[in-house]
Parts: structure tokens; C-alpha cells; sequence
């Protein structure tokens, strides 16, 4: 059996952290490390060391963006966002996020985020896809029937 993921969920809405937490334990490769609000998080990434971090926007005191600049680029783990707002979208994949879910989470688009995460050669796959692309998005639309736009192809609304 493989090492498990070691997740930490940080988000000031308690019922947001079960429901990431619920998804979460539903896969047998994955162990939640912990879960807090924002102002919590540096200690507690330090202290349960995820491989993972589910990382909301918007919070109060310390939002995301201001926690991944207090852990700095040397303790951050992979990020993958988890909030209600479209708009941070663009500055998440700026700060090398390597998703962006939007609440209410869907059950398969939170699956796919997850999956992409594993170690081995589909995770080594994803990776390359993820930072030969990252670099040329010019717009991520957070919307149904959402797309993403590379260098070659823009719609402007």
C-alpha cells in the first residue's frame, strides 16, 4: 500500500471543513492531518505537515492569500482552493494553486481535484500538463459550462 495523502482543511466556516472533510474520508488513500480557520493555519501546517492543503479565500483575520505569504514558498504544500467566490481565481493560480473548486462542492469535480494530486505516473502527467499550460492562461471562467482559454484562443466578456 502507498503512503496516504496528508490533507489539512483551513476555513473559517465549520460546516465548509466537514463537508471537505466528509469527501475527504471517503478515499482510503487519503488522511485528514487537521483542520482550522486561517488564523490557526501557519501553526498548523507546521505542526501535521499535509501534502495537501484545502485552502478557502475569504476569512476573516488571516484570508488565504495572506496565509500562504506567511508560510512562505519553502513551507507551503500543493494548494487547491475551496471557496464561494469566482473572482480570486486568476490570483490563486498565481500563487501556484493547483485547482480552484468552487462551493457548493460537486462530488466528481472535487474527485478529479483529488485524483490529480496522487503520487505516480497519472499525478507526473498532470504536473507537466499543469505548469506547461499554467504559464499561458490568460482566463479562467468559474461558471457552468466553464472553460479554459490558452494563449491562442481568448473570448473577452
Amino acid at each position: 500500500m502507498t503512503e496516504r495523502l496528508r490533507v489539512l482543511i483551513v476555513d473559517d466556516e465549520p460546516l465548509a471543513r466537514k463537508l471537505v472533510r466528509l469527501l475527504l474520508e471517503a478515499d482510503p488513500e487519503v488522511v485528514v492531518a487537521g483542520e482550522c480557520s486561517g488564523v490557526d493555519g501557519v501553526a498548523e501546517v507546521a505542526r501535521a505537515l499535509p501534502d495537501i492543503l484545502f485552502l478557502d479565500v475569504q476569512m476573516p483575520e488571516v484570508d488565504g492569500f495572506d496565509l500562504l505569504e506567511r508560510l512562505g514558498a519553502e513551507q507551503t504544500p500543493v494548494v487547491v482552493f475551496v471557496t464561494a467566490y469566482d473572482r480570486y481565481a486568476v490570483r490563486a493560480f498565481e500563487v501556484h494553486a493547483v485547482d480552484y473548486l468552487l462551493k457548493p462542492l460537486d462530488n466528481s469535480r472535487f474527485a478529479e481535484a483529488l485524483a490529480a494530486r496522487r503520487p505516480g505516473p497519472a499525478r507526473a502527467a498532470v504536473a507537466r500538463w499543469t505548469m506547461a499550460w499554467r504559464p499561458s492562461c490568460t482566463t479562467v471562467r468559474a461558471t457552468p459550462g466553464a472553460s479554459w482559454f490558452g494563449p491562442t484562443r481568448r473570448r473577452w466578456s
